[in-house]
């Protein structure tokens, strides 16, 4: 197996991981610079590969992510608060919703 021209010599100490392709997957693409960004932390990370993986256009309520993701809430609003600092986030609220309730908009973008 060769990865940037060099050979990966298989031991019993590192191991190499090989990706098994299932037939049930479905898979898409992450930046690298996201997935190296030492500004986030590793959940941060996770959690913006997964949403950097899904088609344009999808949506979720945060309520879904954090239970399809098993993140609590105080885990969401630091990794939301991440997120936002590095510039893949964005948030804004009106009062728009039924009876004047506030509405919050969430776009995330995979490249600040």
């Amino acid at each position: 197996m060769l990865v940037h021209d060099q050979r990966i010599e298989i031991s019993h100490q590192g191991g190499v991981i090989e990706r098994d392709l299932g037939e049930n997957d479905r898979y898409g693409i992450v930046p690298r610079g996201l997935l190296e960004d030492e500004g986030l932390g590793l959940d941060t990370r996770a959690v913006a590969a997964w949403l950097a993986t899904m088609a344009p256009g999808f949506q979720i309520s945060v309520f879904s992510l954090k239970k399809r993701l098993g993140v609590g809430q105080d885990k969401w609003l630091r990794i939301a608060r991440e997120l936002e600092a590095a510039g893949y986030l964005h948030r804004s609220k009106s009062p728009t919703g039924p009876g004047g309730r506030w509405v919050w908009r969430i776009i995330f973008n995979p490249t600040p």
